[in-house]
């Protein structure tokens, strides 16, 4: 019987590379795709191949551990139903994430799109956010807000102080992580945009 539970090299080998992508990861969709019957997922995790991470979502047991581990199992929750993820890490998560804060929060920030919707609901340890006008990129596998958004947030969320927000600031643009356009871009309240200008023109000086 487990023999014709096993998949394929071929198979083994499509489903590595996909989950090679993602530090390990996966989801049923993509192992589905893989070539993967899905009758025989509960064999991998009961025979310690493959580790449930929440639902639909499963890690290659051998495969090493980043430091960003504990986000790829958040993002990929995102994913709509083409299994594309789309959310993108925020706030203090976003600021940890880049390097900007040394803060280490009990909760994990993801936003996401006003009309996101899902069946069901988010991890225990995420505060799920929806905005509109997010601008994202990569950090590693997963999706984080910019530099400047994240500060903008955490700045007008008032969940930590002005000087903990303006440290993270002159670090970013220290370490090229704020760009001139990024002010045009990131939506911001009237008052935000007067604080950042005043540590604009201070780093400027």
């Amino acid at each position: 019987m487990q023999e014709k539970r096993r998949p394929s090299l071929g198979v083994k080998h499509k489903l590595f590379e996909i989950a090679n992508s993602q530090e390990g990861f996966f989801t049923s969709k993509q192992a589905i795709e893989a070539g993967v019957n899905k009758r025989n997922f509960f064999y991998h995790v009961n025979a310690g191949n493959w580790i449930k991470e929440g639902h639909g979502i499963y890690r290659l047991a051998n495969y090493p551990q980043s430091a960003q581990a504990q986000y790829i199992p958040i993002w990929l929750w995102t994913r709509n139903k083409q299994g594309i993820p789309e959310g993108a890490f925020s706030h203090e998560t976003a600021l940890s994430i880049w390097g900007l804060s040394d803060l280490m929060p009990s909760k994990i920030h993801i936003s996401v799109a006003k009309n996101f919707r899902r069946s069901s609901h988010p991890p225990s340890e995420v505060i799920l956010h929806k905005e509109q006008n997010l601008y994202v990129t990569k950090s590693g596998v997963v999706d984080v807000v910019n530099a400047l958004q994240a500060l903008t947030q955490v700045y007008e969320a008032e969940t930590q102080s002005r000087d903990i927000v303006a440290q993270g600031f002159n670090q970013a643009v220290a370490r090229g992580l704020i760009h001139h356009l990024d002010f045009d871009r990131v939506p911001m309240k009237e008052g935000t945009r007067a604080f950042f200008d005043g540590l604009r023109m201070r780093s400027a000086s």
